[in-house]
């Protein structure tokens, strides 16, 4: 993942891809010789200002070993489940967990249409600028123009916050 948003060697990572891009991760979220820590692999799929859509593919082996898995187990189990939903929120999107081969066509059609119908807002903060600093983003939506928010009739996928550039 950070391989693919960030870069490393030779490759710019997706910085160099023209038009919309995202990343597909299809994974058992078990961390496997990776060359950076989980909260360093978090940040930059934060920073990186695209999409991780995530499926989860541990869920039916899981089940099958559920009765013979250690407390150990299990808690490396939930704790993978987690790392995945919090790289796709963490770019705010959605992560999905798998449990049936035939659940697969269903939730590449729902992130296919989730890519198709998104919007892109965009300001410009009021307060004074904190370089480096992490700002949140919150994001009212009235639907029926009564001034309030409708938010809990909508489901609003949006990143929580961002980085304000160094340079």
């Amino acid at each position: 993942l950070e391989f693919a948003l960030a870069g490393d060697m030779d490759y710019a990572g997706l910085s160099g891809v023209q038009g919309r891009t995202a990343v597909l991760l299809i994974s058992t979220g078990r961390d496997s010789l990776s060359k950076i820590n989980f909260d360093e692999a978090r940040k930059v799929v934060a920073n990186a200002r695209v999409p991780v859509y995530s499926i989860g593919i541990g869920e039916a082996s899981a089940l099958q070993a559920d009765p013979y898995m250690s407390d150990i187990s299990r808690l490396n189990h939930y704790q993978s489940r987690n790392t995945l939903r919090t790289f796709s929120e963490s770019s705010g999107r959605r992560s999905y967990t798998v449990r049936f081969q035939a659940d697969i066509d269903e939730v590449l059609n729902s992130i296919a249409a989730m890519i198709r119908f998104q919007y892109t807002l965009g300001y410009t903060p009021l307060n004074d600028r904190q370089k480096g600093k992490k700002r949140k983003i919150k994001v009212l939506v009235d639907i029926d123009g009564d001034g309030k928010p409708d938010n809990k009739r909508l489901e609003l996928q949006h990143r929580r916050f961002y980085v304000e550039p160094k340079a």
